[in-house]
Parts: C-alpha cells; sequence; structure tokens
C-alpha cells in the first residue's frame, strides 16, 4: 500500500487493495454504494509505469533534464558509495550504466553511512548533497557536499569533497535539499532540535553559496507528540 493509495482512494479505496470487492462492500454500512476504484499513476497521468525503475537504490533522486539528460542518483545498500547514471529519458535510466562518483573513506569522521545523495546543478557547477556519519559513531550523521567544476558530472575525476554543511546545531541531520526562488537560494533539511521533544523537524534558511548557510534556520513542521491524535493537532 503506498501514500496515494491512501490519499486518492481513502479509507475504502485502500481496503479495497488488500481485501476482496465482496469483503470491502460487507464492511460498510448497508446499503452504501461501492467504493470509487482506485485508479493507478499511468491511469491517473496516462502514461505507462515501470515498477521499480531502477532496483536496490533507496532514497532515489532523479534531476531535472539538463543538457539533453536526465541523472539519477540514490543510496546503494552497502550505504558506502555515491552512484551516478544518466539518460536522454526518464524510462532509460533503468538500465543505464552506473558510475561510481565517490567513495567514502575506510575510516575517521566521514566514514560511516552514506544516505540519500541528490545532483543539483549551480551556478555552472555540479554540486551532490548527501548525508554522512562518523565511522566511530555512526548516528552522528549530518549533510555534506560534494562539488565538481567539469562540464560531465559522470567523470569522477571531478568531484572532491566541498564540507559539510555547519548547521546552528550540531545534531542529528539529514536529508538536505536546495531550490532556488526569487534570486536565493535555500536549504531544507530535517533535524533534531535539542529542545524539541522530537526526533526531528523540517528546517529552512537561505544559502550564502551552494556549501554555507547565510540565515537562522526556520522551523516548517514537527512531527506530534507521542499518544497525541491527527484530529488535535
Amino acid at each position: 500500500m503506498n501514500r496515494r493509495t491512501l490519499l486518492l482512494g481513502g479509507a475504502a479505496g485502500a481496503l479495497a487493495t488488500v481485501l476482496p470487492a465482496s469483503v470491502v462492500l460487507s464492511a460498510g454500512a448497508e446499503g452504501a454504494p461501492p467504493a470509487d476504484p482506485v485508479l493507478s499513476d499511468a491511469e491517473i497521468y496516462g502514461v505507462p509505469t515501470t515498477q521499480p525503475l531502477v532496483s536496490q537504490r533507496a532514497d532515489p533522486f532523479i534531476s531535472q533534464r539538463i543538457n539533453g539528460k536526465y541523472y539519477f542518483t540514490g543510496s546503494v545498500p552497502e550505504y558506502d558509495r555515491i552512484v551516478l547514471r544518466s539518460s536522454a529519458t526518464i524510462g532509460g535510466l533503468t538500465d543505464a550504466v552506473e558510475t561510481t562518483i565517490w567513495t567514502r573513506p575506510s575510516s575517521g569522521k566521514m566514514g560511516g553511512f552514506v544516505w540519500a545523495p541528490e545532483l543539483h546543478r549551480i551556478d555552472g557547477k555540479w554540486y551532490i548533497y548527501f548525508t554522512n556519519s562518523d565511522a566511530n559513531d555512526i548516528w552522528r550523521i549530518r549533510p555534506w557536499v560534494l562539488e565538481s567544476s567539469l562540464a560531465d558530472p559522470m567523470d569522477p575525476a571531478g568531484w572532491s569533497v566541498k564540507g559539510e554543511i555547519a548547521l546552528e546545531w550540531d545534531s542529528f541531520a539529514l536529508d538536505a535539499t536546495t531550490f532556488s526562488h526569487r534570486g536565493k537560494r535555500y536549504l531544507l533539511w530535517a533535524q533534531s532540535e535539542p529542545e524539541i521533544a522530537a526526533n526531528s523537524s523540517v528546517y529552512i534558511a537561505e544559502m550564502a553559496n551552494p556549501w554555507t548557510l547565510k540565515s537562522k534556520p526556520t522551523r516548517l513542521t514537527t512531527p506530534p507528540s507521542p499518544g497525541r491524535s491527527r484530529a488535535t493537532r
């Protein structure tokens, strides 16, 4: 069951995906009309879908089309490197040759988990935002940035570590992404704020450059406290 099923079909539609229609109908009020069918992505958007598009890659990210190509990256099962593949079409990413553009060190501050990479083209250079942790403390997770000035992001020779993104708090932080709006660049990320009893909230801040924050973070969302229902939020 996926989030689209829950949003589009509601509870009855979600139930219909896992139970026979006769069971779903008998579970409702007597005489109630049958639930509307839950539509697939292909039926909604009129395009075929491939499931999965790319196997064995968590946290998938596909760039916008840049210079005629789409770029794909994602977390590998070993959580030890960053990979890229490219194609003129999104469908072509399935069988596209994959290149390892960066591998974590075997020890030290960046020797832990490598998660959730994203590729962005900013001011004529390539940047990859990703989550990394310390080999000696694998849950000391922080956002990092790679940079390449080469025209082709698939060339490993161009990539180097630009650095860790310094945040307001030195605490659990991950899944950073960036975007530009009205001439300003922003960073979005999830972090555990020390004074809030929640695993992580979502923050936004303006950036001075692709690896440095310019403003203080603004908290956008915070998970509900344990035991607090959605109806009371």
